[in-house]
């Protein structure tokens, strides 16, 4: 079968163990799906990563853009669910652990799947049919902010945080800004550039991206 993984944060400069084909870079395609994805959860790290978004819920409105695939050596779309799942939560629970099913059906999105109300699902198929694909998995985590969950904090929210930031926090979060890749040109990351400094590190996709 052939099943594509959606990209537009970490994967990309950090799959770790996402079986990407071909296993050297360049691994992944620019021309992916349109979305609205915006630096909106934040993380116990200290990093405000990319997650899918209302574009209504961003304050400025967040944009459409196109992010980026690549290839899976997975046989069927059920290995390619469980392998994102595993990248992204690094967990050692069992496949039959109903903790694990309930978080990886929440958490990580497939298609096709009967029934899927998934945000933006409709584009996503329509885009893979379109590059006649067999499936494709992607990161379906909310938006997060203050502990809520869903939250999406404002762009002077997040100015304003990034700024209370230290030590290792602010490194994380800075190293995260600066090493999404060049195309993921959101309206948070247009002003954090602007008003912070951190610009994008294109050496840290460059290999990466085909």
């Amino acid at each position: 079968m052939n099943i594509a993984c959606l990209g537009w944060g970490s994967l990309i400069w950090c799959p770790q163990s996402l079986p990407l084909k071909p296993h050297r870079p360049p691994r992944w395609f620019t021309d992916g799906p349109e979305l609205p994805v915006e630096f909106a959860r934040q993380s116990e790290d200290g990093r405000l990563t990319l997650v899918i978004v209302r574009p209504e819920a961003a304050e400025p409105r967040a944009v459409l853009l196109p992010v980026l695939w690549a290839n899976l050596t997975c046989p069927d779309i059920e290995e390619a669910h469980e392998a994102l799942a595993r990248r992204e939560r690094k967990s050692q629970l069992p496949r039959t652990s109903q903790k694990w099913v309930k978080w990886k059906d929440e958490k990580i999105a497939y298609w096709p799947k009967l029934g899927s109300s998934y945000p933006h699902a409709l584009q996503i198929a329509a885009w893979a049919n379109g590059k006649k694909l067999d499936g494709v998995v992607w990161t379906n985590l909310l938006a997060k902010y203050e502990g809520e969950d869903g939250r999406v904090p404002s762009l002077t929210e997040v100015l304003n945080y990034l700024k209370t930031l230290c030590g290792s926090n602010l490194s994380e979060a800075k190293k995260y800004v600066r090493n999404a890749p060049p195309q993921i040109r959101t309206n948070y990351r247009a002003a954090i550039e602007s008003e912070l400094g951190w610009t994008c590190d294109l050496s840290a996709t460059q290999d990466e991206i085909c």
